[in-house]
């Protein structure tokens, strides 16, 4: 297990009021999610509206409802690549465990620094679709926050996944679970983490029947 590596990512949120102006601004961007490619910053972007407002556009043109629910706040979620977190260690965010212990001055100014430069980064991407976005202020936010352990990374897991005379299992999106005979789970993914989940339990469950 000491061997499993993880690549760390920080994540930057921005919740705006619902009101007509981030309404049009948010409907204008066609996509919820986004991958960016070749990007020296973002790797990956999350829209999420207020349910019952019109969502990206599907393949063939037509807009769907989002079914996320009557959420109070439209979001955007930015991820920032492997390579641009692994290189910059020195800020967690303020709200984090790690805060408490580290120089706040100097932290928060470096953090303020991070996150401005991902959030115009944000803008350049999504301002070809939303111009007006930039221009209004999210009701919370931006909040960084440096996710240490985002995604499996190096050497996966691959001794046993239960040790049945202790009654302990191991679970995670970082171990890879056989789907088929000739295909395994996806690791750094829901249904990984899904899959291991569910594949404890019933270890779990063997062990004490």
């Amino acid at each position: 297990m000491s061997d499993v590596q993880a690549k760390p990512v920080y994540t930057v949120l921005l919740a705006y009021e619902p009101t007509p102006a981030v309404r049009r601004a948010m409907s204008s961007i066609p996509f919820d999610l986004a991958h960016v490619c070749n990007h020296p910053i973002l790797h990956k972007v999350i829209k999420r509206m207020p349910g019952g407002w019109p969502a990206a556009r599907t393949a063939n043109g037509d807009s769907h409802l989002t079914q996320d629910g009557d959420g109070e706040y439209a979001t955007l979620v930015v991820h920032t690549s492997t390579d641009w977190a692994t290189s910059r260690k020195s800020v967690s965010g303020r709200a984090s465990a790690v805060a408490a212990y580290v120089d706040q001055a100097a932290m928060r100014t470096q953090e303020e620094a991070y996150t401005a430069e991902i959030v115009q980064a944000l803008h350049q991407v999504v301002g070809q679709f939303a111009p007006d976005l930039g221009r209004l202020e999210p009701a919370y936010g931006p909040a960084l926050h440096r996710w240490g352990a985002a995604f499996p990374g190096g050497a996966l897991y691959s001794g046993p996944t239960a040790i049945p005379g202790y009654a302990l299992a191991f679970c995670g999106d970082h171990i890879p679970l056989p789907i088929s005979s000739s295909t395994t789970s996806k690791t750094g993914t829901v249904e990984a983490a899904a899959l291991s989940g569910m594949a404890a339990g019933r270890a779990l469950v063997d062990a004490l029947s």
